[in-house]
């Protein structure tokens, strides 16, 4: 806090205007720099007069109209004689306006000042910037120029910082006029446009300043959009006094925004950053210095905590400091500081110090301490302090404690301090009338419960009011092996395997699941298919080691005969059909055949002849011997794999396929006979 002057930087600034001519009152309008940058901060100061008591009423206003290529407008005033502003953008005229109103106290009050800040545009071209301030229909207008980088402006950097939110000197160095205000900072990380990679910038934080936390955003293009904010921000790291970036490869122009907050009143604060990148490396610096004209003193107030727990038995004690830095000397009691204690907390009195040019006093009644430079006069850079000690512990849990000192008429910048509030206490939840949960299911390999499986479709089942057990849902296992069943009331379910997944076998297993809680998970396993038997060959090739390329009796094992070793005789096969006997002779098989089935030829639904009486007659039985002889024949599709065979071996039994062809052959005969006798009949009738 500048105590003497404190806009005097501003004061002293190059472009002003003054308006005159009213009998009541005057204003001067005053600006920190006459030629602005893009990107760079302005700030605008009125000063107004009344040459009479209400001379300026209730009411009355003070309106700035600005171009909208100024951003960021942020008005400051005094209460005591300003009610409110208010900011309106008017996009036809591309103008803002900014109205403040006068308020009750200003009819006794004689003289004032505001303030108004805004930074220019990034989109701003050169040329002229009108600036016009109205007070009861007298009107100024402040011109400050738009100046064009040029070759080797600032988009020719790799890097440049400079700071958002201060007022200039004549040197360009940012002026500190409240060192209880964050110095908001800005770094331009290639402006040029290059096509840089591997960028890496280091900004150094100077002793006396601290970074604000959560402060940190990046922009692309423009740090003045919202749009431009990136979502993604590069990596950043805080190693002691220096701050890291690390922005890889870059085509396009990057900011950097931060706050710097005052721990320590200096002179002034070097800020400087460097940015390396292959085959590139540049420096940047930006100065801030404390605002001071002759005889003045900055004053800083703050507190080492701003939150205390509320819990028993922790530390409650805030220990606060008033720090002074002169710029000049101040004679012996010209300082006076009363600082008012909140009655909420107790001030600790012998914890008060102060430097050797104070001397204090404490009323615990009105909770007020006072201290004077009554032992000896401040000389210019010497750095007074008053510290002292506050027990929060009365202090409901909740409550903020505000805490401004006063020198003089000026006060210092406020310190809050708060005390967190107890944590609520959660009633007990009113059990849900009807609540829902979900069911979970996690389909696994058998063998590998790490391999989730696809594609098993399951069933959900739930019996309804009469019993019977009725699918409500069905679900199938997705890529994580899962399936949800949700919004089920509490109930009694069933669950079944519909589909396996690819590969594995199904498990039509019901299981039965109680859900009485939000969640229930199950695992359910599938093993693999096993792999299949091939499917038997219609017509296989003989065995070639077997001269019999067929097993001719049907349930049996066809036997594997041995050249060197006779076959034993087969027993006789019993045929299924007691009307049809096989009687084995010597020389062949007598057969008896009863044709029980509808004659051939006959299509579905033709006429079929009466033939009742013929099949009631005695049938005929023909008798015939059949003499075989084996001969040497070619076993087929063994090519000359395998020898032919000239003769069996007599042991007393020849192949049985020439008497199936035997019987064959008789059956076809006494068809035909049959046949006969039938005409016959019909013949003579």
């Amino acid at each position: 806090m500048l105590l003497w002057g404190l806009f005097g930087s501003l004061i002293l600034a190059p472009s002003s205007a003054i308006a005159t001519g009213d009998p009541g009152f005057n204003y001067t309008v005053t600006s920190n720099v006459y030629e602005l940058n893009r990107g760079e901060y302005i700030a605008l100061k009125v000063e107004y007069e009344a040459k009479q008591v209400g001379a300026i009423n209730e009411g009355d206003q003070l309106t700035f109209t600005l171009p909208s290529i100024l951003k960021d407008v942020t008005p400051k005033y005094p209460p005591e004689h300003i009610r409110d502003c208010s900011i309106t953008e008017n996009e036809e005229t591309s103008q803002t306006e900014v109205t403040c109103t006068f308020g009750a106290n200003m009819q006794s009050g004689l003289k004032g000042y505001m303030l108004l800040e805004a930074t220019l545009s990034w989109k701003a071209e050169p040329g002229t910037l009108p600036i016009v301030v109205t007070i009861k229909n007298m009107v100024t207008t402040l011109d400050v120029t738009i100046v064009d980088p040029g070759n080797g402006g600032p988009k020719e950097n790799l890097i440049e910082k400079w700071n958002g939110n201060l007022g200039f000197d004549e040197n360009h160095n940012g002026v500190v006029t409240d060192p209880g205000k964050p110095i908001e900072y800005y770094i331009r990380v290639n402006g040029a446009l290059k096509d840089l990679k591997n960028v890496k910038v280091v900004d150094y934080i100077p002793p006396g300043l601290e970074l604000v936390e959560d402060s940190m955003k990046f922009y692309v293009d423009s740090p003045y959009e919202e749009e431009n904010l990136l979502k993604k921000p590069p990596h950043w790291s805080v190693n002691n006094n220096e701050i890291h970036f690390d922005f890889g490869d870059i085509e396009r122009a990057y900011f950097i925004r931060y706050e710097m907050k005052i721990v320590d009143l200096k002179p002034e604060y070097n800020n400087s950053a460097k940015i390396t990148a292959d085959g590139e490396k540049e420096y940047t610096a930006e100065i801030v210095k404390l605002g001071k004209t002759a005889g003045a003193i900055n004053v800083l107030k703050k507190a080492d905590k701003e939150l205390l727990s509320s819990d028993q038995g922790s530390d409650q004690i805030v220990n606060y400091t008033i720090q002074f830095y002169s710029f000049g000397e101040f004679k012996q009691n010209s300082i006076v500081v009363t600082d008012l204690i909140d009655s909420r907390v107790d001030l600790i009195e012998d914890s008060i110090v102060v430097t050797d040019q104070f001397s204090y006093t404490y009323d615990p009644v009105e909770h007020k301490l006072t201290v004077t430079n009554d032992n000896r006069s401040i000389k210019a850079g010497e750095q007074p302090k008053i510290e002292y000690k506050v027990d929060f512990s009365r202090l409901e849990p909740g409550a903020k404690v505000s805490n401004i000192a006063n020198v003089g008429n000026v006060p210092t910048n406020e310190v809050i301090v708060e005390k967190k509030g107890k944590d609520p206490e959660i009633p007990n939840p009113k059990p849900d009338p009807d609540p829902e949960g979900k069911i979970e299911i996690v389909k696994v390999d058998a063998d590998d419960q790490n391999r989730k499986l696809e594609g098993a479709a399951f069933t959900l089942s739930r019996k309804n009011t009469e019993g019977e057990l009725v699918v409500i849902a069905s679900k199938t296992t997705d890529a994580d092996g899962t399936a949800v069943f949700e919004g089920l009331k509490y109930d009694d379910y069933v669950i079944q395997e519909t589909a396996a997944p690819k590969g594995y076998q199904l498990d039509g297993t019901k299981h039965s699941v109680s859900l009485q809680s939000p969640k229930v998970s199950l695992t359910f396993t599938n093993q693999k298919e096993s792999t299949p038997n091939p499917k038997p060959d219609p017509d296989p090739d003989p065995d070639p080691e077997t001269p019999y390329p067929w097993n001719p009796y049907p349930g049996t094992e066809s036997p594997k005969p041995d050249p060197n070793h006779p076959i034993d005789p087969v027993e006789p096969v019993t045929p299924q059909n007691p009307n049809v006997p096989v009687e084995p002779t010597d020389e062949g098989e007598l057969v008896t055949i009863v044709d029980e089935e509808v004659p051939r030829g006959q299509a579905d639904g033709a006429e079929k002849p009466d033939l009742t009486d013929e099949l009631l007659e005695e049938p005929a039985i023909i008798e015939e011997t059949v003499s075989v002889e084996t001969e040497a024949v070619p076993l087929a599709g063994l090519g000359d794999k395998v020898a032919a065979v000239d003769k069996l071996p007599q042991t007393g039994e020849t192949s049985p396929t020439p008497y199936y062809w035997s019987g064959l052959g008789l059956s076809a005969l006494g068809l035909l006979l049959l046949r006969g006798r039938k005409l016959k009949k019909n013949s003579q009738q």
